[in-house]
């Protein structure tokens, strides 16, 4: 419709969605577009060899964090995860940035095997 109209466009989950999906977000153009995601987990989708090769499994959010340096925000703390399941992300993704909410500490709904209680 002509007179439809956005001011502001958000993109949730971002870092899936691969770059012509945002084109669709933008008609009609926004003021602003806030893109929300961690590039660091669910990775886009793509099986066409040739978008791979034109870089068309690089989200958006990628291009613009990693290629074109434009700031971020990192939210640096996570309520999901014991302590001990975060610490391997944290330190392989996040560089040790990341740190557990208090409700992940001791909450007494987790129960963490040792390496012996595991058996192949």
């Amino acid at each position: 419709h002509p007179s439809y109209s956005r001011e502001v466009v958000v993109v949730d989950e971002a870092s899936a969605a691969i770059e012509p999906e945002f084109l669709l977000c933008l008609n009609p153009r926004p003021s602003r577009m806030f893109i929300v995601g961690d590039p660091k987990q669910l990775c886009a989708m793509v099986s066409s060899p040739n978008a791979k090769r034109n870089y068309l499994d690089v989200p958006l959010i990628t291009r613009l964090i990693e290629w074109c340096g434009h700031p971020f925000s990192l939210l640096d703390t996570q309520y999901r995860m014991h302590p001990q399941i975060s610490m391997f992300p944290c330190r392989w993704f996040y560089k040790g940035l990341l740190k557990d909410g208090d409700n992940t500490q001791n909450s007494g709904r987790y129960t963490v095997l040792s390496q012996t209680q595991i058996k192949p």
